[in-house]
């Protein structure tokens, strides 16, 4: 048996059990530990797109979701270039 420390890790508030011996060679996450959870959705949107207007819409729709946390509030920060697509990521 080993002592773990708990830590609520970014914005996802999911909960990482890490071994205090680095007995384990990874992290374990816990994604049922909390009632709530955040959740991620991957967008792609063409160059051509209005890039402030899809985030607007994205975070729009998000904040209108039950359950949605107030603080911190929705976001959709720009996570990659592809060829043919800006991908923004919906956190809420």
């Amino acid at each position: 048996m080993f002592n773990t420390d708990n830590i609520v890790c970014g914005w996802h508030t999911a909960l990482v059990t890490v071994s205090n011996s680095y007995l384990v060679s990874a992290a374990v996450i816990n994604n049922v530990a909390n009632e709530t959870r955040r959740v991620a959705v991957g967008f792609g949107i063409s160059y051509d797109d209005d890039i402030e207007q899809a985030r607007a819409a994205i975070i729009d729709e998000a904040s209108r979701v039950d359950g949605t946390f107030d603080h911190p509030e929705p976001t959709a920060p720009d996570t990659g270039l592809r060829d043919s697509a800006i991908l923004l990521q919906g956190r809420l």
